[in-house]
């Protein structure tokens, strides 16, 4: 079963990248365009640093780590994911759904998979220029440990974002317009390119427990420092396991209240 959906998968990116270079002059458009928003927002981090030397603790190229480390997140979401929740509401609205739950394939893994967009890893091209520039900036030796617990902590940090992006998507099944709250969820997520020592009491348990966005970029960057608390590599697995779970199985209860464009 496993292997009948990673060759599916591979069908979808072939697909997708015959598409793209179909039309390349748009596709290379878009790469450059997605790698300088990022450029932008580090030239901001630079005039924050003119007047300080840290803020929340985090110096200037702690912070420019946590901002590439954010790109990172975001542009893979942005490759596997992104395009196709952001779908789910006018599939259901239009009844088109109907298409995906009736073929012979897990709904849920072909609704999040179906298209790849291939020019977001301009993000992470970007991202990666960030990161490396960051580490240059701020004169920190990476440990292995402190690498693979990064990596680690990059994929807890996808998985949440995956899982609360499809916990809002489907609520599509029961709302007519639920565009407007995909983009509070990506203005929420937006907060996880900022230190999360910023906040403080209640508004920083909520971003480490409940919204757990300290787990996208400032975890995983405090990480690569050494300077992270290590019962957070098990928090982050916990909470990536529970918003998987928990999405899958609300997504469930999506498709069994649907009502198709045939009934």
């Amino acid at each position: 079963m496993i292997l009948r959906h990673l060759r599916l998968y591979r069908v979808f990116w072939e697909n997708c990248l015959a598409r793209e270079m179909e039309f390349r002059a748009n596709f290379w458009a878009n790469v450059v365009t997605n790698t300088g928003w990022l450029f932008f927002f580090v030239a901001f981090m630079k005039v924050i640093y003119l007047n300080t030397q840290r803020v929340a603790g985090w110096t200037e190229g702690e912070a420019l780590v946590l901002t590439g480390t954010y790109g990172v997140v975001q542009g893979l979401f942005g490759i596997v994911a992104y395009q196709n929740l952001s779908r789910l509401p006018e599939l259901i609205r239009l009844g088109t759904l109907d298409f995906v739950i009736t073929k012979p394939v897990n709904a849920q893994f072909l609704v999040s998979t179906r298209y790849v967009k291939l020019d977001s890893v301009g993000n992470l091209i970007g991202a990666a220029v960030v990161i490396f520039y960051g580490l240059s900036v701020a004169e920190i030796a990476v440990t292995p440990a402190g690498f693979l617990a990064y990596l680690y902590l990059l994929v807890c940090g996808l998985a949440i974002y995956y899982g609360f992006y499809l916990l809002v998507m489907t609520l599509a099944f029961w709302f007519i317009r639920v565009e407007n709250l995909a983009v509070l969820s990506d203005m929420v997520f937006h907060i996880g390119r900022y230190p999360m020592d910023i906040f403080q009491g209640w508004a920083r348990l909520t971003f480490i427990y409940v919204i757990p966005l300290a787990f996208i970029a400032s975890f995983p960057a405090r990480a690569l420092f050494g300077k992270l608390e290590p019962h957070f590599l098990g928090v982050g697995a916990l909470l990536a396991v529970a918003l998987l779970a928990a999405s899958a199985a609300f997504w469930k209860v999506g498709v069994r209240s649907y009502s198709s464009a045939s009934s």
